[in-house]
């Protein structure tokens, strides 16, 4: 999961060490895999091999394999969801 804080980026691994980068969340959405990650909203950009659950009702929001729910911005609630069934129809 990636973090944005101002010009840097905190990144936080599955074994929960994060580290401090000096770039933008958009650099980095940019550089990593699309397959594999997507901006959930303005702060935060995950790893979709880690989604444990999400719902995209009223007020949308993912859950993380290590429980951190994340809130989901409407405007990319149905991208997300799209996303998420093209990348696991492959599986």
């Amino acid at each position: 999961m990636y973090k944005v804080k101002e010009a840097y980026t905190r990144i936080c691994f599955e074994d929960e060490t994060t580290v401090l980068i000096c770039r933008l969340l958009k650099e980095l959405e940019s550089i990593l895999c699309p397959k594999d990650f997507f901006r959930v909203n303005l702060k935060y950009l995950i790893n979709l091999n880690h989604v444990k659950s999400y719902s995209v009702g009223k007020k949308p929001y993912v859950i993380l394999s290590n429980e951190l729910v994340l809130p989901l911005s409407r405007r990319r609630k149905e991208d997300f969801k799209k996303k998420l069934e093209s990348v696991f129809v492959h599986v």
